[in-house]
């Protein structure tokens, strides 16, 4: 059997089976809602609606029109990120029971339904025994799998979960919580790593190219220019014109797998405090960076489909379909890495 820890996984595997026929009977969560305010590169105008959390009540925060260019010491922030953490790993970096800080610290936003997901990646690709990298996972919250996650979370302790819902449209949410514990926790990291967990990743030659890289500032991954807001109001990613007026987005990166150095990780999480969520989580990032001046850097290494000829000269691949095909894949790509 393909997996590390057969017992444990045996186990997530069988609580997974029950979840998948529990899920064929119940309604969705609701979904937190989207704001009606509008998004401008240069200044926000925003008064968020209040979200529904796991404690059942609501958290209502607001902002006014402000530049983040310069940001006085005695500003009050613009948008508070008002969530409790469930669950956080508790050996993963220094400041949490580890002795050293990982060079690359790989960051795995995941739904917290997919079990199954993060068990073929803990048995692959994220089966790492190189000290200097470690893996995480950013979950939202699910009453319905709470006591699940919590077995999860007490098997692998990778977890990092706060309470907000775990759907689609807080991807931004789940995105900025994974910034929040990273810069605060892992202070010496020099690579955080951002990927979904529908992805296979070369992680031997991320290492090997940004080992030997000079120490210099980088945000990095697959780009993309003059991307035009989406206004067609059946498709998944609407925007209004009454939320975003520009004709182009900003210059962004596929939210799925990016990597970034330490300091502008810090920087980003610093940004997210001046500018209010925007529910498309990569494009909501380029808007930061832009606000930031911090310069995106085009690597097709980072590539948003799934090319597994070409794996061996990828940092990433996307949309590997189902665990097991992730499992299988993985095989090929450790004999050709062999080779």
């Amino acid at each position: 059997m393909f997996l590390r820890c057969s017992v444990k996984n045996i186990v997530l595997l069988c609580v997974l089976v029950i979840l998948l026929i529990l899920g064929s009977l119940m309604t969705d969560i609701p979904m937190e809602k989207r704001s009606d305010n509008t998004y401008h590169l240069d200044s926000y105008t925003s008064n968020i609606s209040s979200s529904t959390v796991r404690n059942n009540h609501s958290t209502n925060f607001s902002a006014v029109r402000k530049s983040i260019t310069v940001k006085n010491l005695n500003q009050k922030d613009l948008y508070s990120h008002p969530y409790k953490y469930i669950n956080t790993p508790s050996k993963t970096c220094n400041h949490k029971g580890s002795k050293t800080d990982p060079f690359l610290l790989i960051i795995i936003k995941s739904n917290v339904r997919n079990m199954d997901n993060r068990i073929a990646i803990r048995s692959t690709w994220g089966n790492i025994s190189d000290p200097s990298v470690r893996v995480v996972f950013l979950l939202g919250f699910s009453p319905f799998l709470e006591k699940f996650i919590r077995m999860e979370q007490s098997m692998y302790d990778d977890i990092i979960q706060e309470d907000f819902l775990d759907n689609y449209n807080n991807n931004t949410l789940k995105t900025i919580m994974g910034y929040n514990w990273s810069v605060n926790n892992c202070k010496n990291t020099k690579y955080l790593f951002f990927v979904d967990d529908d992805y296979l990743v070369n992680v031997r030659l991320l290492l090997d190219v940004f080992r030997k890289r000079l120490p210099s500032s980088i945000f990095t991954g697959c780009v993309w220019y003059n991307a035009k807001p989406n206004r067609n109001v059946r498709r998944k990613w609407y925007v209004s014109i009454k939320e975003y007026p520009d004709k182009h987005w900003p210059p962004y990166a596929t939210g799925g797998s990016i990597l970034m150095t330490y300091d502008y990780a810090n920087k980003m999480k610093e940004g997210f405090k001046s500018i209010k969520p925007l529910y498309i989580d990569d494009v909501y990032l380029g808007i930061v960076a832009k606000k930031l001046n911090i310069p995106l850097t085009n690597d097709g290494r980072f590539h948003p489909y799934y090319n597994l000829g070409r794996i061996h000269q990828m940092y990433s691949i996307h949309n590997f379909q189902s665990p097991n095909r992730l499992v299988e894949d993985w095989k090929k790509l450790k004999s050709i890495l062999k080779a």
